[in-house]
């Protein structure tokens, strides 16, 4: 089983949070590639309405699925969350009947699809590798022109 953090930190899942611990994902340790996850300035500064959308609906959820408990993602009453945004999708820039955009629940689909899938299929590449192999698939690409 993958290391845990509860809720606020609580290592290996709060006894308020029921347990219930969410996986911790892998910063890197180097002081470099901790500098190139811009969390602040790449996430919460570009999208801060939209996290804060996705913030109000996982209480609304939470009380939805979940009635009088803490908040927590109760993974397994979900399982169709690429069907459940594209349902959203069909319908953006519309409001639910529950007063929520469907922007903002296929932005929580979204988020619960990328956060499955790298739990599975951890993303250990670091920027700065991504970032040169881009520069060199772009300068191959380039002498492919040239040479055209």
């Amino acid at each position: 089983m993958r290391d845990t953090v509860g809720i606020h930190g609580a290592p290996g899942g709060s006894e308020a949070r029921k347990g219930i611990g969410i996986p911790k994902a892998p910063l890197p340790t180097g002081r470099q590639d901790r500098k190139d996850i811009p969390l602040y300035w790449g996430l919460v500064n570009y999208f801060r309405d939209a996290l804060i959308g996705v913030a109000k609906l996982s209480m609304i959820g939470n009380e939805q699925h979940n009635p009088g408990e803490p908040l927590h993602w109760a993974r397994e009453k979900g399982g169709d969350e690429l069907d459940a945004q594209m349902r959203h999708i069909f319908e953006l820039h519309g409001i639910d009947i529950d007063l929520v955009p469907h922007s903002v629940k296929n932005a929580w689909r979204a988020l619960a699809v990328c956060q499955l899938d790298l739990e599975e299929n951890p993303w250990t590449t670091s920027v700065a590798d991504t970032i040169k192999l881009m520069r060199e698939q772009d300068i191959a690409k380039r002498k492919k022109v040239k040479q055209s």
